[in-house]
């Protein structure tokens, strides 16, 4: 059953609003990492007036290849497998 959220349609509205915006953030800021990341090169830092303003280097990291589990020890595989019921919040359209 749906509730009736018209007391609180400036809520929704906000939502809305808001997904709009860090969409186009998030493209402008995919764009000035690529520029930054082109002008970088192999280079790990990159200066602006005398100081540095990013930094890009390497490190490793460890994750559990969970396909290579599955494939190599599937009865672990399944022992160790946890399913979750998770809550979607999601905005929609009018």
């Amino acid at each position: 059953m749906a509730v009736d959220l018209e007391r609180i349609r400036w809520a929704v509205e906000t939502l809305r609003w808001v997904r709009d915006r860090k969409a186009e953030l998030k493209e402008a800021e995919d764009k000035a990492r690529d520029a930054v990341e082109q002008a970088l090169g192999d280079n790990t830092e990159g200066a602006l007036d005398g100081h540095t303003a990013v930094t890009w280097k390497f490190h490793k990291r460890t994750a559990l290849d969970q396909q290579a589990l599955k494939r190599s020890f599937p009865d672990i595989y399944e022992v160790c497998r946890k399913t979750t019921e998770v809550r979607r919040f999601e905005v929609l359209d009018e």
